[in-house]
């Protein structure tokens, strides 16, 4: 079976993988790199690549405090915009085998810092 398809708009031959229905992901994340993408500065997640992440997929980031071994009520919301594989990286060495990179493309209307009900449980700077 082959997991191409023809589409009509595409120069002659050219194949489209077949990309499933978009995936909603919850994944953890420490106070100091939660607040640069909060920031918008860290436009990118350097992740496990267990998880089948695909372009269009939405991420839920929720911090994690390292101190308390819980959730904060802080999180952030993003699409993925881009996805670089370790198999596509391979030949410049730059990724471990089980590894990608998802670009960050945050909402139009996000700001930050956030209203978090629980801010002083973070260890992150700037909330307290």
């Amino acid at each position: 079976m082959h997991n191409d398809i023809k589409t009509t708009d595409a120069p002659p031959g050219y194949l489209h993988p077949v990309v499933r229905a978009p995936v909603h992901h919850v994944i953890k994340c420490w106070p100091p790199f939660f607040d640069e993408v909060g920031y918008g500065r860290k436009t990118f997640e350097l992740r496990r690549d267990d998880r089948d992440y695909q372009v269009g997929d939405s991420v839920e980031l929720r911090e994690w405090c390292p101190v308390a071994k819980d959730y904060t009520q802080c999180w952030i919301w993003f699409r993925i915009s881009y996805v670089l594989r370790a198999k596509d990286a391979e030949p410049f060495g730059l990724l471990q085998p089980d590894a990608c990179v998802l670009g960050i493309k945050l909402p139009a209307n996000h700001t930050w810092p956030p209203g978090c009900s629980n801010a002083t449980v973070s260890a992150t700077e700037g909330r307290q």
